[in-house]
Parts: C-alpha cells; sequence; structure tokens
C-alpha cells in the first residue's frame, strides 16, 4: 500500500514538474518580433478593408455582357482579386478564421437586419467577380501606422494584445490589435500569426 502511495506521489511530482516546464518554455511574444510580423499583415489587410468596409472594386467600364440584376461587373486589377475564392484565401492569409467568417457572412452570403435580408454584397457571374449596386461603404481614412511605438500589453496563451500609434485624417490615435497564433502550419514548426481584430 506504500509503494502505491509513493509511486501515485511520484507519478503526480513528474505531472506537475511536465506542466510547469511547458509553462517555462512557452516562447512569450516580443516587442521586437511584433515589429516584424505585424507590418506585413497590416499591409495585406488594407485592399481587404476596402473590399469589405470600403467602395470595393470600381467598376468595369466595358463589360462584355449584362450583369446580373442588382449587380456589376467589377474591374479585378484595381483591387487585384479576381475572384471570390482569391479574396477569401488573401482574407485567411491575414486573419483568423473566426473574423475571416464574419466578413463572408456579409460579403458572400448575405446578412439578414431586421425583418430584411441583405443579398450578399459580391458575386460571381457568368463574366466574372459582381458588386452590389447600392451597397452602404463605409469611408475608410488612410492609416499610417508607427510600429516603432508598438507594445505588447498582455498574452494569454496564443492571444497577444498589442497597442500601436496610428495617425488618419491628420488625428493620432493608439489603437489596440489582436493577434494569435499556431504552431501546426510550417514545416519547421514555427509560428503562423494572424489578426483577430480590424485595422481600417
Amino acid at each position: 500500500m506504500k509503494f502505491k502511495t509513493n509511486l501515485c506521489g511520484c507519478l503526480l511530482l513528474c505531472l506537475c514538474l511536465a506542466l510547469l516546464l511547458s509553462a517555462c518554455g512557452e516562447q512569450k511574444l516580443t516587442s521586437a518580433t511584433a515589429k516584424e510580423i505585424l507590418p506585413p499583415l497590416v499591409e495585406a489587410s488594407v485592399p481587404l478593408n476596402e473590399i469589405y468596409f470600403g467602395n470595393g472594386f470600381l467598376p468595369l467600364a466595358r463589360p462584355d455582357g449584362d450583369a446580373p440584376d442588382g449587380y456589376y461587373y467589377v474591374d479585378t486589377t484595381s483591387l487585384g482579386f479576381a475572384s471570390i475564392s482569391e479574396i477569401m484565401e488573401a482574407t485567411r492569409a491575414v486573419f483568423t478564421e473566426e473574423y475571416a467568417a464574419l466578413l463572408f457572412a456579409a460579403a458572400f452570403d448575405g446578412v439578414a437586419v431586421g425583418e430584411t435580408v441583405l443579398p450578399p454584397r459580391y458575386i460571381e457571374g457568368e463574366l466574372g467577380l459582381c458588386q452590389r449596386i447600392g451597397a452602404a461603404p463605409y469611408v475608410l481614412p488612410t492609416r499610417v501606422y508607427d510600429f516603432d511605438t508598438l507594445t505588447v500589453v498582455r498574452q494569454k496563451g496564443d492571444r497577444t494584445t498589442l497597442t500601436v500609434d496610428t495617425v488618419a485624417d491628420g488625428k493620432l490615435t493608439n489603437i489596440e490589435l489582436l493577434l494569435t497564433r499556431r504552431a501546426d502550419s510550417t514545416a519547421d514548426g514555427g509560428y503562423i500569426y494572424r489578426l483577430d481584430s480590424p485595422t481600417y
């Protein structure tokens, strides 16, 4: 009985040590690393913000045919994406799956506002990508980030909260960004980072 008790105690001690070492070995995101990770993500988010929240694509000047009712064919070169699948792929390369799902719902599925169902902002017609006429966009300011001011505020698990100074419409604002990481997506076992908050 004493042997079993000692064995259980040893196993419990080993488990506690393993958990402790695992917690101590967890790599924290430093401000220096964040300053390398964040700029490309923010830069890649700019055309996506325009697609989801701003005016979207320019209309195609001379389409070869009529677009579906309520839509117009877009000039895909104006934002650099030729299809919904390309937009979705680019979105997932910047934002988390959870945040991307919110963007996809309004843009590609349509949403209910009260008793009114708004059709999707983008569909694909026979001749290519189409944008809905009359969608109410936000006026997005040109936001400039000062990444030298980037600060890691707190970290919990794989989620990191950061703050950074930005200037938009001549106004200085310190904004908060949420960054998440995954450790299972690179060949060398490195981390993949994604934004879980807006950047506009």
